[in-house]
């Protein structure tokens, strides 16, 4: 199962947020992956001080934004008459079964919807 982590994800590890860094401790200990956009990175990457983001960035695999999905994206954007090109870019990473953790479902409830993918939300 992949475990999908939107920039409030990342926030809330900064913030010291135990719920969702004991979540994603279990994940990894399960054998989870940990997916994110190079989006949510940039929203929130502010330089290494951010040590309990960091921890957990060095076991998530980083997924570019590129040519490769970038019109995909496009095209959920278009059908869910949406904007948050880094939401629809998480909602395009996930598949059946996984989870994505969030601060805000509004955006990813209505891409995993359009996609069809059934997927749990965690909100954060």
């Amino acid at each position: 199962m992949n475990v999908i982590l939107d920039t409030g994800a990342f926030i809330a590890l900064d913030k010291g947020n135990r719920d969702v860094a004991a979540q994603l401790t279990v994940a990894l200990q399960d054998g989870d992956r940990l997916i994110t956009s190079s989006g949510c990175v940039a929203q929130f990457w502010r330089g290494p001080r951010q040590v309990r983001a960091a921890r957990f960035l060095n076991s998530v695999n980083e997924r570019p934004l590129d040519s490769n999905v970038s019109r995909r994206i496009g095209l959920l954007l278009a059908t869910t008459s949406r904007s948050d090109v880094v939401d629809a870019h998480l909602a395009m990473l996930a598949a059946d079964g996984d989870v994505i953790v969030t601060s805000d479902p509004g955006d990813i409830t209505e891409f995993v919807r359009a996609r069809g993918v059934k997927v749990s939300i965690d909100v954060c």
